[in-house]
């Protein structure tokens, strides 16, 4: 009698395990983290640089978890050290498995010498939890 409650209390208790480890992977199924938002800015022509480094990173609240298909937004600001040519951002593209939804105030956009520019992105998580970085290209000229 004693071994029967034994095994019992021992299926139970594995049987709890097991719920929690199912509902635990499936909360996790429902969950992004970003854990970096990295742009590469492309320029174009002979002279490059007017908006700094080739590498820009963005995200100041990274890593930060949401469900899957969230909609999030990320700023980028960039400032021309160009002393006698406007310049333009002409594109802005994410990488998969992100969606870029929209961008504010709409490109192009030219920037004065000394000027800059804040471009507002509305973004869309993957639609598989997990965690990912975001990666993105700015096509300048």
């Amino acid at each position: 009698m004693i071994v029967v409650v034994v095994v019992v209390v021992a299926l139970v208790v594995v049987g709890f395990v097991l719920v929690a480890l199912v509902f635990n992977k499936a909360v996790d199924s429902t969950r992004v983290t970003v854990t970096g938002i990295n742009w590469t800015i492309e320029y174009q022509g002979s002279s490059s640089g007017y908006f700094g480094p080739t590498s820009l990173s963005s995200c100041t609240a990274c890593p930060m978890t949401m469900f899957v298909g969230a909609e999030f937004s990320d700023t980028i600001t960039l400032e021309s050290s160009a002393t006698q040519l406007n310049h333009s951002i002409g594109s802005v593209t994410v990488g998969a498995p992100f969606l870029l939804l929209s961008i504010e105030p709409t490109l192009p956009q030219s920037v004065p010498p000394g000027g800059s520019v804040s471009l507002n992105l509305l973004l869309e998580a993957p639609p598989t939890g997990g965690s990912y970085g975001v990666t993105g290209t700015i096509g300048t000229s």
